[in-house]
């Protein structure tokens, strides 16, 4: 179709699509014809960037992490289990009882005139 000798062709560079497994088979068949060595294993270079995407979007997907998580939080606490949650509450409240306690030591300081 487009003129192109298959021995001009020493490599293809394609992502990992099952129909590019075909073409590649087409090519080596025809490149047999022709005598020059196109074989699939040699001759196919999987495109680099379309296979980190993969592999990055399966290591998100095993961390469940959310793409878009909210400033506040909300959406990190979706993905938590109930004992989990309590967790960081009873920690949380916690912090907020020993954030009172220093307040009141410090109210309690200002207003001692000793």
């Amino acid at each position: 179709r487009y003129g192109i000798p298959s021995s001009k062709i020493s490599a293809v560079t394609m992502d990992n699509v099952s129909s590019n497994d075909t073409f590649m088979d087409f090519l080596q068949k025809h490149g047999t014809e022709a005598d020059t060595h196109l074989s699939k294993p040699n001759n196919r270079i999987r495109c680099l960037p379309h296979v980190l995407n993969l592999a990055v979007q399966d290591v998100l997907a095993a961390l469940k992490v959310p793409l878009n998580q909210e400033e506040d939080g909300y959406t990190y606490l979706d993905h938590l289990e109930g004992d989990e949650i309590s967790k960081l509450s009873i920690e949380e409240n916690d912090v907020d009882e020993e954030e009172e306690d220093e307040d009141d030591g410090e109210e309690s300081s200002r207003n001692d005139p000793t």
